[in-house]
């Protein structure tokens, strides 16, 4: 825990790091029990100290984490709990996705968009599917598709699709919002598959659909 005391890290903090990882899941009570009260660099090392273990007992300290409102630890909270091949590390990037705002919630996106890892896509799908798109969920369906629109994945394309076909008559401006994020992130993707997904919704969608997906499908890539 001393040699994390320097914000600029260094190789006294690697080091550090490296010997908790080997110590593995035993070692996690220790690295939870040093979260609380601690300055945001020592948040990160033992962020870092956790993912390095990776085990499922990890996930609690980290979701612990994600709590914190500097930006800096949920960056690293966030890649470590990617890295974690658990369905409760899924789960808990989830929760934190669905309680955060503004400059937190960007932050959590930014670090899942920057690992440029395969599993990274069908957590963003989830979310699409659980998340409600006319309730207040909303900001964060559109920020998801950003993210997978900018991740360019061929399976996003799919779940974008069927979320474009979605209405609700009573909100006909946030249906045609939401719809126009969701051509636009299947343009972005820019595959044949996207352009097919995108000519399909011109031909099959309803009458306002088929107009909106014509227009998008026209515009500049």
């Amino acid at each position: 825990m001393a040699a994390y005391q320097r914000e600029d890290g260094g190789v006294a903090t690697d080091r550090a790091t490296a010997l908790l990882s080997k110590l593995g899941a035993a070692a996690i009570p220790l690295l939870a029990s040093g979260l609380d009260d601690q300055r945001w660099f020592v948040q990160r090392e033992l962020a870092k100290a956790l993912g390095r273990i990776g085990t499922a007992a990890a996930v609690a300290p980290l979701q612990a984490l994600l709590r914190r409102s500097d930006v800096r630890v949920l960056e690293t909270a966030v890649a470590s709990l990617a890295g974690i091949d658990d369905p409760a590390a899924v789960r808990a990037l989830h929760t934190v996705l669905r309680s955060t705002a503004g400059e937190s919630r960007a932050a959590v996106i930014s670090a899942l968009v920057g690992l440029k890892d395969p599993r990274v896509v069908p957590m963003l799908a989830r979310i699409l599917q659980d998340s409600d798109p006319f309730g207040e969920e909303n900001p964060l369906v559109h920020e998801t598709l950003g993210a997978r629109a900018t991740l360019r994945a061929e399976r996003a394309v799919g779940p974008i699709a069927a979320l474009a076909r979605q209405k609700r008559w009573l909100a006909w401006g946030t249906t045609a919002r939401l719809r126009q994020a969701s051509l636009r992130a299947l343009k972005r993707i820019g595959s044949q598959k996207a352009q097919s997904a995108l000519a399909e919704l011109a031909t099959t969608g309803d009458y306002f659909l088929k107009r909106q997906a014509a227009r998008v499908a026209k515009e500049p890539a």
